[in-house]
């Protein structure tokens, strides 16, 4: 039987999912530092209708750590400064579907970037490549579902557990 502080019965460990964000963190880290030092140059111009978009190439595998960065700090706020028990497994569903989908999206946009160049991506003509961004966007927001659904039943737990 594990007590928080309080004297109350916790039905789970601590779960270390922030471990494992903030491993990821930087990771996505070091690959944008990767992409900066050696492709400081590169940049993805993404072409939609009329308008360009410029991004640098080291500008994504930033953004992905920022992601894993944010999921870090709020796991670890909640296990350790509100104490409340998430459901582990829903923790690791969520840490698998905020991953695979950042990865995969990246590993795409980097086996585009084929030159240390300017690479223009046209968006509006390539279905194939719009589809399987797409579907990895939907597994990453799935993964963000699943993510509220474990916040919000460890506080209504907790709530009525009293």
């Amino acid at each position: 039987m594990i007590l928080d502080d309080e004297g109350f019965e916790i039905s789970e460990k601590p779960h270390y999912t922030y471990k494992w964000f903030l491993v990821s963190a930087i990771l996505f880290g070091f690959i944008s530092f990767y992409r900066y030092y050696f492709c400081g140059n590169s940049a993805f111009d993404i072409q939609n209708h009329d308008t360009y978009y410029v991004i640098p190439i080291f500008h994504p595998p930033l953004i992905g750590g920022v992601i894993m960065l944010f999921f870090a700090i709020i796991y670890f706020l909640i296990n350790y400064l509100f104490k409340k028990p998430l459901k582990r497994i829903l923790s690791i569903i969520h840490f698998l579907l905020t991953l695979i989908p950042l990865l995969a999206i990246l590993l795409l946009l980097f086996k585009l970037d084929t030159s240390r160049y300017m690479n223009v991506i046209s968006f509006s003509r390539n279905r194939s490549l719009n589809i399987i961004i797409l579907s990895f966007l939907g597994l990453f927001i799935l993964g963000q579902v699943i993510f509220l659904f474990n916040f919000f039943r460890s506080f209504f737990i907790s709530l009525y557990s009293r």
